[in-house]
Parts: structure tokens; sequence; C-alpha cells
């Protein structure tokens, strides 16, 4: 199977089956990511295959779509998450996706319906390889 990367559009030769080519291209899609960011391509693709294994852990912690529809929210913070989870850099994450003021006085409101996935996010963090 050929996979094309949609950063760089190189094609790389994937022998898996159709299941893991999404994450063969996204490994490759990382992995020139980092190049580009003057990264060697082995550290790259270490970084990439780091990535996505963090991307899977967090997807299987994620609750499922059927509990989700009856779930209730709940308002909180940022400071609550900074609290839930302390190795995450809120303040960066937010502003880095143009939302600076969300949990803050005056800002958007954060609403979680599943506040349990923050600790377990948080032993993904703290314990990134089981």
């Amino acid at each position: 199977m050929i996979c094309i990367c949609m950063v760089c559009v190189c094609v790389c030769v994937c022998v898996c089956i159709h299941v893991c080519m999404h994450a063969c291209m996204y490994t490759c899609m990382y992995v020139c990511m980092y190049v580009y960011t003057h990264t060697n391509t082995q550290q790259a693709r270490k970084d990439a295959l780091n990535c996505l294994a963090i991307e899977t852990r967090t997807a299987e912690i994620t609750m499922k779509r059927e509990e989700a529809r009856s779930a209730v929210g709940k308002r909180i913070v940022r400071e609550d998450l900074k609290k839930m989870v302390p190795l995450m850099h809120w303040d960066t994450f937010f502003e880095g996706i143009g939302m600076h003021d969300v949990g803050l006085e005056g800002g958007p409101q954060l609403i979680v319906r599943d506040d349990k996935f923050f600790d377990r996010f948080n032993n993904i963090l703290t314990n990134p390889n089981p």
C-alpha cells in the first residue's frame, strides 16, 4: 500500500493492512513536521511514534459516545484544570489555540462532561510509557 503524507506530499510505502494506514500516514505527517523544525529524521520518527502512542492512549480513555449522549456537563474554571492535570501548561495551550480567556473570569466557560477523564489524562502524562 502507498501512503501520501499530508504535510509534504511525500510518498511512503506501507506494507500494512487498511486498518493501520491511518497510523502510517499520521506518523509520516508527524515525522515531516518534526524534520521541518530541524529535528533529525531518526529523532523525528521516535517523537512521531511517541505522539501517536499518547494520542492513542488518550482516545482509549475518552468517554464512549453512548455515555456522552446522556452525560451532564459541569462548569469548571481553568484553575481546576491546572489542579487536575498539573503537567499540562493550560495557559500556553489556550493561548496557542487562540482562546486565551477560556475558563477565566469574563471569558467563555469550560463545560466538562467527564471529569474522570482528567485523572486518566494526568496518569498518561505522568506515566507515558506504561
